[in-house]
């Protein structure tokens, strides 16, 4: 059976420009370049794309006279100068298999095995492969904009399937978002399915977008709209602003500040409960409690 990735460290370097998920292989003496007992030229045997759009890259190998091997991979044909590549193991001396989980999509990699004989580090030779182009899966789908005011709006999505690493929404008056011409919103949780943003233009046709973060790229949802008006939220009985509770703020007298600040007309008389829309701004630290 072939062995899952188990990532261990011969060394803490960081290898964030190579961008493979492990950790660093090196602090090793230096391996002798395909000396007695290295294993033969790693092959990747079979590629599969994961839901998250990496890949998963089977590789095989004859072992060398060892007990002890690790498989290196780089980004960088450079001879694995130390800090470009990352390694998972210790294997076994006499494994010839492994999986390794998580590689990027559509790019050049490096791999070769490397043996503890017992006194030093044999290297076998590298060998060279290209991983498969996958797709990420569904983006974001984002759902009608219903809950629309004047300056603000609630937007609201399914997530990405499978869920990425973080989410940001992105809002422009202009389709196609050119750098510089649009304001976003995050970075949200993963699960995140509704933002409440305001400060918009009033009477004024809205794009936006979700992104999604996959850890190898950006998950983009088609383009949404909607456009902003001055109608009041929907009364309850007794006119009475549905977002704020523990005191009826009334719809249609004008505009509400809380005690102390702002101009008025009208001040709520206790601390809110804030359950929907701010439209009066009562909730400056969105934790949910108005004029607190």
């Amino acid at each position: 059976m072939p062995r899952r990735a188990t990532y261990l460290t011969r060394g803490l370097i960081a290898v964030a420009a190579i961008g493979i998920c492990a950790l660093a292989a090196t602090a090793s003496p230096a391996p002798r370049a395909h000396a007695g007992g290295a294993a033969s030229l790693p092959a990747a045997l079979a590629q599969d794309c994961l839901p998250n759009g990496t890949v998963r890259v089977s590789f095989g190998w004859i072992s060398g006279f060892g007990t002890q091997q690790w498989i290196d991979l780089s980004l960088a044909d450079n001879g694995f100068v130390p800090g470009t590549f990352v390694g998972a193991g210790p294997l076994a001396g006499s494994a010839g298999s492994f999986v390794w989980d998580g590689l990027l999509p559509g790019h050049l990699h490096f791999a070769r095995v490397n043996t503890w004989t017992g006194s030093f580090w044999a290297a076998s030779e590298k060998s060279t492969f290209l991983t498969k182009s996958c797709a990420f899966g569904q983006p974001a789908q984002l759902a009608p904009v219903t809950a629309v005011y004047c300056d603000a709006a609630t937007l609201q999505w399914a997530p990405s399937t499978p869920a990425g690493v973080v989410q940001w929404v992105d809002i422009s008056l202009q389709p196609g978002f050119a750098p510089g011409t649009f304001s976003n919103i995050g970075p949200l949780a993963p699960a995140a399915g509704s933002v409440f943003t305001k400060g918009l233009n009033a009477g004024s046709t809205y794009y936006w977008r979700v992104n999604t973060w996959t850890g190898t790229g950006w998950a983009t949802s088609w383009l949404g709209t909607f456009r902003t008006g001055c109608a009041a939220p929907a009364t309850t009985s007794g006119g009475c602003h549905p977002s704020y509770k523990l005191e009826c703020i009334k719809i249609g007298i004008g505009d509400y500040d809380c005690p102390g600040e702002g101009d008025g007309p009208n001040y709520p008389r206790r601390v809110l409960a804030v359950v929907g829309p701010d439209e009066f701004g009562l909730d400056s630290d969105h934790d949910g409690i108005g004029c607190e």
